[in-house]
């Protein structure tokens, strides 16, 4: 689920790119968040209470790290213990299920947490959650398997101690208390379950129509061929590089940098500067954004920045890399790549033309449904929230 997770926002990200919402929903940054929206799906029956959770962090009543814990953890809940969809009484949802919980039996590995009730020690939460919750921290982009075993044994020790036990607490209290009759609770309750039924509905649309529109193999190269000046998709990188042509000369220390530099700018070529320094010149035919990483070390993610914000020609400037250590180098032009062969990026190419034929079918989908639209409530919600503008002097 994690993996389709991923897929999906990917996929989105890939639709909006290609479709005129790029032009409808404004920046970059708003793009970005719409598709990062739809990537945290199935953790979209739960943004609710993510967003309260929110609330709290920002007033600095949690932590961060709690945070994480329980938008991971509320997400296991609600996926993993509801069986609402199957038709059967829920044991997350209603107390008399919750009640009948199992058995804590001394050594046994089939659970994590559990607390006294009616004098017996019952599980409250399983080997089984917790497997599903390591899954769902994982979905989150937590790189568990970066982190070394002690520190990884510190870490999710010290998470089940501080954050996971609490929330447990806090949930068999809140069946204790039975506030699951709460009527805001049941709101709260219903808006989560619609939410589920929407997303994962449009969700399985997408995914299933991304592959409907995948197109074969040779069916994309000959689009690649053909409407590589005419298709957007296929006008930016992986496919198609702006970058700098430029030169590179290694220093012993940011004073020897900055006289290379100085000569240079006078000299108006970084090469006869070197050369009366007796330093050898490194020829960077083509820098880009794409392709810097496989220059060599001495071109790194600050050295690359450097070379690829030069505006005009030649500029000659001296750099601190990241690990301290000094290089000159020269923008000599701006240079635009030509299209990278298809085998290179046939993968990238299909899945940009499966997007773009994607977009078009949802636009085409929503005229095919004679779709309309009250603007009333709209302009409704926008008077109720909105703050009221002065009247336009004539």
């Amino acid at each position: 689920m994690a993996n389709f997770g991923k897929s999906f926002g990917e996929i989105m990200r890939r639709v909006y790119h290609a479709s005129g919402q790029r032009k409808r929903v404004g920046s970059c940054k708003t793009r970005f968040a719409i598709g990062s929206f739809y990537a945290k799906l199935p953790g979209q029956c739960y943004q609710y209470l993510f967003y309260r959770l929110q609330f709290f962090e920002g007033s600095g009543m949690i932590s961060k790290r709690y945070l994480m814990v329980a938008s991971a953890a509320v997400g296991l809940i609600v996926l993993t213990g509801c069986n609402l969809f199957k038709g059967d009484q829920c044991t997350v949802c209603q107390p008399s299920a919750a009640a009948s919980q199992a058995e804590a039996k001394p050594g046994a590995g089939d659970w994590l947490i559990s607390i006294k009730k009616d004098g017996k020690d019952v599980v409250v939460f399983s080997r089984e959650d917790w497997e599903a919750f390591i899954r769902e921290l994982a979905a989150q982009q937590l790189q568990l398997n970066q982190l070394p075993q002690s520190q990884l044994s510190d870490y999710l020790n010290r998470m089940v101690e501080q954050d996971l036990a609490k929330m447990c607490a806090g949930i068999q209290k809140f069946y204790d208390n039975k506030w699951d009759k709460n009527p805001e609770y049941q709101k709260m309750f219903k808006m989560m379950v619609d939410n589920i039924v929407r997303g994962l509905a449009y969700r399985f649309y997408i995914e299933n129509t991304f592959k409907e529109h995948m197109p074969t193999d040779e069916e994309a190269r000959e689009i690649y061929k053909k409407e590589q000046t005419t298709m957007q998709e296929l006008q930016r990188p992986p496919f198609v590089d702006v970058g700098v042509s430029a030169r590179l000369v290694k220093v012993a220390s940011e004073q020897e940098g900055k006289a290379l530099a100085e000569r240079a700018k006078k000299l108006g070529d970084l090469a006869k500067a070197a050369a009366e320094m007796k330093k050898a010149v490194k020829n960077l035919d083509f820098v880009s954004s794409t392709n810097y990483r496989q220059l060599g070390p001495d071109v790194d993610d600050m050295v690359a920045s450097r070379i690829l914000s030069m505006r005009s020609f030649p500029t000659v400037e001296s750099v601190k890399g990241l690990k301290g250590n000094y290089v000159v180098v020269e923008g000599v032009a701006q240079k635009k790549s030509a299209y990278r062969p298809f085998d290179q990026i046939k993968e990238q190419a299909k899945e940009a033309i499966a997007a773009s034929r994607l977009a078009k079918g949802i636009d085409e989908l929503v005229k095919s449904y004679d779709m309309k639209i009250n603007k009333a409530v709209i302009e409704e919600t926008v008077k109720r929230e909105g703050k009221a503008e002065a009247p336009a002097k004539s």
